[in-house]
């Protein structure tokens, strides 16, 4: 698809504002989907021979981390289909089992459209590799300031949940 990317003479910076916020609204609606999607193409990818654990064999049975296990080769087969690399399809399916199964506030939220995918993602990764108590207090704590947390701010809710 080729577009051409000039502006009419008669076009006016309210109408071009306007066409970014659109387009950024599409973006984010868009990145939201893959994010969903992430999470039904694990779905239909559940381990068989070989699959990726996402649970940390280290921590005692209680503290354990509930998001499902999928097969090996979904990252790839999901990173094949957006056009990036495998490593980057395994990073989004675990950041989307994440929320979706960690996070629900913030899940909820996401697919609402309250927070960006991106945000919900950002959250994920912070907290993959807590126990699920902690990341129960985490969800609670962040979901409703989940649109604007930034890192600093995500770090001591987890210091704090962590006590």
């Amino acid at each position: 698809m080729s577009t051409t990317f000039q502006a009419p003479s008669s076009e006016t910076k309210v109408a071009v504002a306007e066409r970014v916020r659109g387009l950024r609204r599409t973006r984010d609606d868009a990145d939201r989907e893959i994010l969903f999607q992430a999470t039904v193409w694990a779905d239909m990818h559940p381990p068989e021979d070989g699959s990726i654990n996402y649970a940390d064999p280290t921590l005692a049975p209680g503290e354990r981390i509930s998001r499902p296990d999928v097969g090996y080769d979904a990252g790839a087969g999901l990173a094949a289909a957006l056009g990036i690399r495998s490593e980057s399809g395994e990073d989004l399916i675990e950041e989307a089992l994440e929320v979706r199964h960690r996070l629900p506030r913030v899940w909820a939220r996401a697919l609402a459209g309250e927070i960006e995918a991106w945000r919900a993602r950002r959250i994920a990764q912070q907290t993959l590799h807590y126990p699920d108590d902690v990341v129960t207090e985490i969800d609670k704590k962040v979901a409703d300031l989940a649109h604007r947390v930034g890192v600093i701010t995500l770090d001591r809710l987890i210091d704090a949940a962590m006590m």
